[in-house]
């Protein structure tokens, strides 16, 4: 079904809802919000590379992009596969390092720098990424309850996530999970509507979109660019968004198109002014021809298609030529030319190279003179780049760009009009923050009850394992090596199982972390505090359970003080397993590296445990590595605690020292002078707040590395 402009504007067909009904669903905004015009001049952004033969050189993604971006508009940009597009979209939206960044931003002439760039706009990235176990309700009430100011009342805050919610058609789905690959959840449609609602809930002012439609069918990509040019025509906000090869539908929805090819302009217009543009160029472009198809193929990308359809001729072995074609068992298929695809041709693609040279598009000279550059290229690569840099060119010296160019020396309507306040969103404070991130996550955790069951399931099973194998201990010679072997393995299997538990699952968490960072809706110590808040019950009461299963059954010394050193030591072992797995994940963004790289920091840290190499006897240039290490005091600390007072029985098939005893089995360790449980359970506390804080730091760092 193919919609005019005119009838866009309105309701989707076949939809209750009206245009008076959508800007009734947007009232709940503050009132006054401004319109921002944002101008980019001479905007350029660059990345060292380093190649084998010439080491590192300069990259230039972007290069001298001049462009206003208008309000009550929506704004496509559009290029081939590497024209910049999505780098436009980031450096202007203030997600890209600011260091390789050349030229200016202005929003209504106020200079702009990425913080502030995102305290006005919302972005939506091209991956949906929101929390699988959330609800769609709750994902658009979280984002409202952060994302605006704190002194928005709760049910303002409410209604403005459920009038989203209807703005978006994703009432039918409210109370419906979210889901992903493993959960079944709502549909790839309304996962893509449910990330533009988490951004509209504030009202911003400029919204940027990477790919709206990429995934979708054609029904759902014209639904959501529809919605995205109500929201810039009634309520005057700057929308703009890269789309890559819209169908025609959605090609009529947009108001501007940008045109980037290698990192450069090639058009900036009124979408419908495109066709006639690069006719004047010697493009014509087909009736009845979707007009984003004739860009893709026949401007953007003319000679590469050609190369390749000449490259598969070649490999036919004369099956044809450019008709040829080969079936699957090798047999020659030869195919009729194609009346569209000679339509298609350009009547002169080297015209735009003319500008260059100072002359106006369309003048009748312009090919002629352009044709002999294009001419003097000696392959088809150098053709294919003399071409747009013809097309550069052409659009450098057109009426346009320099009538943009004029209107940056005087001004726009818009130009000086400056940034109202009410313009630069406010989040919620931190007290907030924490309680709202506490609460999801604790409803993340009982929602997954198969990630419950599998630590619980673990616990008990490892703990009677080990309770069988080690089954009432003696208290003879083989007794002692049955303790100190016992006791070593319950304090690495609680560091071991606490670094891969945390790997896994907060390795998957994190990418939702680096997103709503990113976006701005809560800060790193509110995440990071409730994280802690809502997993340390479990790395209380799991390591306790499992204390209680194993102590009575190994046949540990039966009283209550030194059950509970036992017990505390190993809630302090878990404890630094997941501080430690969480300073790992974020040294890491794969989750299969830092899986494979955990035993390098685990295995040094066992091997001066103690349990192996005596004390006395480790090398001094390795000395250092058992002060860090939290198994070597969590192994004194159960090692003291058991063997202190207890009475070896030796039998008569065993030679034992006259006044043998548990002093003597500590003595022998090494472990003399290393105190009790208090001191080596205190030295324990100490490094679980260093791990936290290097977690910290890793955490901190890894969001920098995005560019945040």
């Amino acid at each position: 079904m193919t919609l005019d402009v005119e009838q866009a504007n309105g309701s989707l067909p076949g939809s209750p809802r009206s245009t008076s009904a959508f800007k009734k669903a947007l009232t709940a905004s503050p009132p006054g919000r401004a319109r921002l015009q944002i101008v980019a001049r001479d905007l350029g952004y660059s990345v060292q590379v380093k190649e084998r033969k010439k080491g590192e050189v300069t990259k230039h993604i972007l290069k001298d992009v001049n462009a206003v971006l208008e309000p009550q508009r929506t704004i496509a940009v559009m290029g081939a596969s590497g024209a910049g597009k999505t780098t436009f979209l980031n450096v202007v939206a203030g997600f890209a390092k600011a260091k390789g960044v050349s030229g200016s931003i202005t929003v209504n002439g106020e200079d702009m720098d990425g913080a502030k760039m995102r305290r006005v706009s919302g972005f939506v990235h091209q991956e949906d990424v929101i929390l699988s176990t959330m609800t769609v309700r709750e994902a658009l009430v979280f984002a409202a309850m952060l994302k605006l100011p704190g002194s928005v009342p709760r049910p303002q805050k409410v209604a403005r996530a459920l009038s989203v919610a209807r703005l978006l058609s994703l009432g039918a789905c409210l109370d419906s999970l979210v889901g992903d690959s493993l959960t079944k959840g709502i549909s790839g449609g309304e996962k893509r509507r449910l990330s533009v609602g988490m951004e509209m809930v504030t009202e911003p002012a400029v919204l940027f979109l990477d790919e709206p439609s990429s995934g979708l069918d054609a029904f759902n990509a014209f639904k959501v660019v529809h919605i995205l040019r109500s929201v810039a025509h009634h309520h005057g906000r700057t929308v703009v968004f890269t789309i890559h090869q819209p169908s025609s539908e959605v090609f009529h929805l947009f108001d501007d198109l940008l045109v980037l090819a290698a990192g450069q302009v090639v058009y900036l217009g009124p979408a419908e002014g495109m066709v006639e543009w690069f006719a004047s160029l010697g493009y014509r472009c087909p009736t009845y021809t979707n007009p984003a198809d004739y860009l893709f193929m026949e401007i953007l990308n003319a000679s590469r298609f050609r190369a390749e359809e000449g490259s598969d001729a070649s490999l036919q072995g004369g099956g044809g030529g450019a008709g040829g074609s080969r079936s699957a068992d090798g047999a020659a298929i030869v195919l009729p030319p194609d009346p569209a695809a000679a339509a298609l041709a350009p009547a002169g693609p080297a015209a735009a190279t003319a500008a260059g040279r100072g002359l106006e598009a369309g003048d009748p000279g312009a090919r002629d003179v352009a044709a002999e550059a294009e001419a003097e290229a000696g392959t088809e690569a150098e053709a294919e780049d003399a071409r747009i840099e013809g097309l550069i060119a052409a659009w450098k010296k057109s009426p346009q760009a320099m009538r943009l160019l004029r209107s940056f020396r005087q001004g726009g309507a818009l130009e000086d009009s400056g940034i109202a306040r009410e313009a630069l969103t406010r989040h919620a404070p931190f007290w907030l923050q924490l309680l709202l991130l506490c609460s999801r996550a604790a409803r993340n955790a009982v929602r997954n009850p198969l990630v419950l069951r599998g630590k619980l399931g673990q616990t008990v099973f490892l703990s009677l394992v080990v309770g069988l194998i080690f089954l009432n201990v003696s208290d003879d010679l083989t007794g002692v090596q049955d303790r100190l072997g016992s006791l070593f393995f319950l304090i690495v299997q609680g560091m071991f199982g606490s670094v891969m538990g945390v790997l896994t699952v907060f390795g998957a968490e994190k990418v939702v972390f680096q997103r709503e960072y990113g976006n701005g809706m809560y800060g790193l110590p509110a995440y990071f505090l409730s994280r802690w808040l809502v997993e340390a019950p479990l790395h209380i009461i799991l390591p306790v359970m499992s204390a209680c299963i194993v102590y009575w059954m190994i046949g540990y010394q039966n009283e209550p003080d030194k059950f509970g050193w036992f017990a505390l030591t190993m809630v302090l072992m878990d404890a630094c397993g997941a501080g430690l797995g969480i300073f790992i994940s974020c040294l890491f963004n794969d989750l299969s590296m830092a899986l494979s790289v955990a035993p390098m920091f685990l295995l040094p840290l066992m091997v001066f445990s103690g349990f192996f190499v005596n004390s006395k006897s480790i090398p001094p240039y390795f000395t250092w590595i058992q002060y860090i290490s939290p198994m070597r005091y969590g192994f004194v600390a159960v090692s003291v605690n058991e063997f202190t007072g207890l009475q070896i029985n030796c039998t008569p098939q065993q030679e034992c020292a006259p006044g043998y005893d548990g002093e003597a089995v500590i003595a022998n360790l090494g472990f003399a002078d290393q105190g009790g449980p208090p001191r080596n359970t205190g030295i324990l506390f100490a490094i679980l707040v260093g791990l936290l804080g290097l977690a910290y730091v890793a955490l901190w760092g890894a969001v920098r590395r995005l560019g945040k």
